[in-house]
């Protein structure tokens, strides 16, 4: 997986990259998947067999799917909740991301992830959840759940790339997490759980009009919402205008990665340390 979600480049200034991580997944993190996706598609869509697959020779593929309609093939993605992994084949990927990093250039970078993403997944929460809780406790096994995949899908990534970063000698890599549990676009959670949910620190970034307006009308924009529009927006003009979002030094860049120096932004600001360090195991 490679970076998604609000990436924001400013020529050689800087790179702003919010709430994904780079993954540097091979096939061993994947497994076959991709290939025999492949190898489905060539079959429905060009009745290239598996034999043909097998043979190497792909001139038949190539010439079949070349110019097809993309409506054709794109139908038979809906169900890829993942995506397909990127490559190296020394065109858009040339290597990965642990030897590239010895070539990325030293600009200011800003990075991010909401402190957690509600997602449902069965991921194998050992480190996260004590082994003499009641299986009956079903909220407490949730957020178990949601804390082991936001270290498994997102926060362990981003920790990794600061590492990189760091073992390149960049000193102006900026680090931060959301932690505001805002109404906006607001989902009922159960026992009065309030976690944060992914994507959501983009509600004061980009200021969507529905959104706003909505929420608005049903009174659920709070006072430190519209604090954190200011906070937001006076960060990522100075990262812009300065490579750096905080010229005060109130944030600091990260610099050390054991201690993973990091920005909170939620209901109050400032520098913590041991940004998701059990993630990181």
């Amino acid at each position: 997986m490679f970076r998604r979600t609000s990436h924001i480049r400013m020529c050689a200034h800087g790179h702003i990259c919010q709430d994904f991580p780079t993954g540097t997944c091979d096939v061993t993190c994947r497994g076959y998947n991709d290939e025999i996706l492949s190898m489905n598609h060539s079959q429905t869509l060009c009745n290239f067999t598996s034999d043909m697959w097998n043979d190497g020779d792909f001139k038949t593929l190539k010439d079949c799917l070349q110019d097809m309609d993309l409506l054709k093939f794109l139908p038979l993605d809906n169900n890829l909740n993942w995506g397909w992994k990127i490559t190296v084949d020394g065109y858009f990927l040339p290597d990965y991301p642990e030897n590239l990093k010895q070539k990325r250039p030293n600009i200011p970078i800003l990075l991010d992830l909401v402190q957690l993403q509600p997602n449902i997944s069965d991921i194998i929460v050992n480190i996260y959840a004590s082994h003499y809780r009641n299986d009956s406790d079903h909220l407490y096994w949730l957020k178990s759940v949601v804390d082991a995949f936001t270290g498994a899908a997102f926060t362990a990534f981003t920790a990794r790339d600061v590492d990189f970063y760091l073992e390149s000698n960049n000193t102006n890599v900026y680090l931060y997490e959301y932690t505001w549990q805002t109404r906006l676009g607001y989902s009922l959670y159960p026992g009065g759980w309030d976690p944060t949910f992914h994507g959501q620190e983009s509600f004061y970034i980009w200021l969507s009009t529905e959104l706003w307006n909505t929420t608005t009308l049903n009174f659920t924009v709070t006072p430190t919402d519209y604090e954190l529009i200011d906070i937001f927006g006076e960060a990522w003009s100075n990262f812009v205008k300065f490579g750096n979002p905080s010229p005060d030094g109130k944030w600091r860049p990260t610099i050390n990665k054991d201690i993973k120096e990091y920005y909170e932004i939620g209901v109050t600001q400032g520098m913590r340390h041991g940004y998701r360090l059990v993630d990181q195991w």
